[in-house]
């Protein structure tokens, strides 16, 4: 994760602990959805807003975004600064892997190359250590030009 969200995710981890829990929590989702929804390159296009979730360390959550089985798609993960390690694993509709990101890092990322899959991809999150007793963790798809 780019260091300055880190430095942006304690500071709203401290204000948590405050009176001002609530507006921090908000404060660190909107900016892990902008983080996660920034291309890396000129050559992506966000195809949706980036999907956050509440998880407890080893609980997954699953997302379905549909696609043109004819395009290229890169999908990130991101978390919060609580969290050290997400995973991501894509299947196609059926089922079968298309791509995965198991390794011990928060900023994982999966290929979805064309005719990989049908209209649609099924990506599970799954969070796998966490210092506290939820993070914040998210997707983001983007598209290549």
């Amino acid at each position: 994760m780019h260091a300055s969200l880190k430095t942006f995710l304690a500071a709203g981890a401290v204000a948590a602990t405050g009176s001002g829990a609530a507006i921090a929590q908000l404060a660190v989702d909107e900016h892990l959805r902008r983080s996660l929804e920034a291309p890396l390159s000129s050559k992506e296009v966000l195809v949706d807003r980036a999907q956050l979730v509440e998880l407890q360390q080893g609980e997954t959550r699953e997302f379905v975004f549909q696609i043109d089985p004819g395009e290229r798609y890169t999908i990130y993960g991101g978390c919060d600064d609580d969290c050290s390690d997400i995973n991501l694993v894509a299947r196609s509709p059926g089922g079968e892997l298309v791509d995965e990101d198991l390794e011990d890092d928060d900023e994982p990322l999966v290929l979805i190359a064309p005719g990989d899959s049908g209209n649609a991809i099924r990506v599970t999150l799954s969070l796998e250590s966490c210092e506290t007793e939820t993070c914040i963790a998210g997707v983001a798809i983007f598209r290549s030009r």
